[in-house]
């Protein structure tokens, strides 16, 4: 199911310089799309989790606090989307778990026209064989 896409999607997530295209294609060949969304299972991602309030603060200094977060999982596409709201924002998360990368778009609430976009990596590392929880401990 909707493969091709997905591949061009990710291709997007990590190529194309105006991160909007990106999230109109998202919209465009996966919002709206209602198999692709019951498809989706929640999700409790700690890496996600952990990293948004860094990634809003890149966007928003000074603010951080995430609310009403809510994250779809596709385990058929290695992939994570979702919302949430911060201090007046909606927000939106694209993640490609394969691939590692990831974009946030923020717009205020009620809306100026203006979204601010972030593309980003990030990737759980193995523990250090040198760390406690190692594989010298």
């Amino acid at each position: 199911m909707k493969e091709k896409q997905m591949a061009t999607l990710k291709r997007k997530m990590v190529n194309e310089s105006d991160l909007k295209k990106v999230f109109n294609y998202f919209f465009d060949h996966f919002g709206e799309d209602t198999e692709f969304i019951k498809s989706c299972t929640p999700i409790r991602h700690e890496l996600l989790i952990q990293l948004l309030p860094t990634l809003v603060r890149e966007l928003l200094p000074g603010r951080n606090q995430i609310m009403n977060l809510l994250l779809l999982h596709s385990a058929e596409h290695h992939f994570i989307h979702g919302g949430f709201n911060v201090d007046g924002f909606l927000g939106t998360l694209i993640y490609a778990e394969d691939i590692q990368t990831g974009i946030i778009a923020l717009a205020e609430f009620p809306s100026t026209g203006i979204v601010r976009f972030l593309r980003f990596n990030a990737s759980i590392l193995p523990h250090s064989p040198f760390e406690p929880g190692g594989t010298d401990s």
